[in-house]
């Protein structure tokens, strides 16, 4: 049997996180998970805080059976939750730019 392609599983990340983030929406609002527009923020309304949490689970539902998590994937698996702690870190208390760009760059 032929293994599956790698666009194929990247497909199915991006269905699963269009479906994963407006599934997480109400649970974010119920919470008071949003983001107002104030200062450098433009956006219409109260945006809900759930983008990045959604595609973490939908890239993490998918890794697994595309082979693409390992005990060799460990660093890989450190920067991923990483980078959601950090977008996490600054929806709650935003960030300045350097810090994050220095931790993004770590």
């Amino acid at each position: 049997m032929e293994a599956v392609p790698k666009i194929v599983w990247m497909a199915l990340a991006c269905l699963l996180a269009a479906i994963a983030i407006p599934l997480l929406t109400p649970i974010a609002r119920r919470f008071g998970l949003v983001d107002h527009p104030h200062g450098h923020k433009t956006h219409d309304g109260s945006v809900p805080l759930v983008g990045g949490l959604g595609v973490f689970l939908a890239v993490g539902v998918v890794a697994i059976p595309a082979g693409l998590v390992s005990i060799a994937g460990w660093p890989w698996g450190v920067a991923v939750l990483a980078m959601l702690s950090l977008g996490v870190l600054d929806d709650l208390s935003p960030q300045s730019a350097r810090p994050r760009f220095l931790w993004q760059g770590a």
